[in-house]
């Protein structure tokens, strides 16, 4: 026996966390900052919102990992007539510090520059909304910029939400990107769009975004939230029902989040980490008993890629892996009858036991010998 494994260590899916817009930026009405407030300026320091987060979900949930996308300078483009104090620092030393400890657990996916701004009517600007205000040459700089001075390369991203058009579509292939979440129409819907899949022209893999980090929130507070509630409870019976039906498909669970709990006019954020901390825990407690792998958008990419664009071929006790995709090396689960495999080196691979079976993972084309 050998095959592919349709998910790393052929788990039944993939999770993903997404958290939009971690910034070095905290607002506030009376000059306290807090949890409350921070959207990433009081960075793991006490009252800080990760030090809150790290507290009730990530202690709890060791396994959650993810993709946190950064506007890299959406903090210079804060409004200061809203009638808030704005506290922000530079893309410095220290703030850097604190993102590399970010990455222990999540990697950075592009988010824009400017991110949004308000205009002289105060009417939100979506940064890739309008081509006439779009510069691929200046969003190239000030990228590399950021890379130069963070140490942090990007792979994948998305546009600020979820608006953009056909010039801005450019940005993707020319930041040489893997993957882009795109949209967010699938969010906590069954259908078509839940599936990860390649662009139309095979140059990078969309990812779905298709869970809201409330999910199993219990009672909506406006009216409009109650009725698209009821829709899904009434669809679905049930938000477990949702991550169910995901989890039987074999569909990718990508959770959609913002890190801070208010917007740029400071009003509340629907959608934030701070308030929807309880329900994300009901959510992970509820995966934690399912097979699942999580991970971030980058390595779910390269799997899927892998998994399409790998080809075994099996010839006198030796197995011929060609992966020809968008990454430089395979990253790919088999399901083998062989406890050893053999690279062309003389490197011994030892599967793990998974049932039945084998599993070894495979990160090189080449050929492997079995025993």
């Amino acid at each position: 026996m050998l095959e592919k494994c349709k998910w790393y260590n052929n788990q039944q899916t993939a999770c993903s966390l997404m958290i939009d817009d971690l910034a070095p930026v905290a607002i506030s009405m009376n000059g306290n900052l807090s949890a409350f407030n921070d959207w990433g300026y009081l960075m793991d320091a006490p009252n800080s919102l990760y030090e809150y987060l790290n507290k009730w979900l990530f202690q709890k949930y060791p396994e959650i990992c993810g993709t946190i996308f950064l506007p890299i300078e959406s903090h210079y483009y804060i409004p200061q007539n809203f009638g808030y104090k704005v506290f922000t620092r530079d893309l410095d030393d220290v703030f850097i510090s604190f993102l590399k400890v970010l990455q222990d657990r999540f990697e950075f996916a592009f988010h824009g520059i400017k991110h949004t701004w308000f205009d002289d009517k105060n009417n939100i600007i979506f940064e890739y909304e309008n081509s006439d205000i779009y510069s691929l040459e200046e969003n190239i700089k000030r990228i590399e910029l950021f890379s130069k001075l963070s140490g942090i390369r990007f792979i994948g991203g998305k546009f600020p939400g979820y608006k953009y058009n056909k010039i801005s579509l450019n940005l993707i292939n020319s930041l040489e990107s893997k993957w882009w979440a795109l949209d967010a129409n699938m969010i906590n819907r069954r259908c078509k769009e839940n599936i990860i899949e390649n662009s139309n022209d095979q140059s990078y893999i969309c990812i779905p975004t298709n869970v809201s980090g409330d999910l199993f929130k219990k009672s909506p507070s406006s009216l409009i939230k109650k009725i698209k509630k009821r829709f899904i409870n009434n669809y679905y019976q049930k938000p477990e029902k949702y991550i169910q039906y995901l989890y039987d498909k074999r569909l990718p669970i990508t959770i959609q989040e913002h890190y801070q709990k208010q917007g740029e006019d400071g009003k509340h954020q629907h959608l934030n980490l701070y308030d929807d901390v309880k329900y994300l825990d009901d959510l992970f407690g509820f995966l934690r008993s399912l097979d699942i792998w999580y991970a971030n958008c980058s390595d779910i990419a390269h799997y899927f890629d892998s998994f399409n664009k790998t080809q075994i071929t099996i010839n006198d006790k030796k197995i011929i892996i060609n992966y020809k995709g968008l990454w430089d090396n395979p990253f790919i689960s088999l399901k083998t009858d062989y406890p050893f495999l053999i690279y062309e080196n003389g490197q011994y691979l030892n599967g793990h036991k998974k049932g039945d079976y084998w599993i070894h993972n495979i990160n090189k084309s080449g050929v492997y010998n079995y025993k």
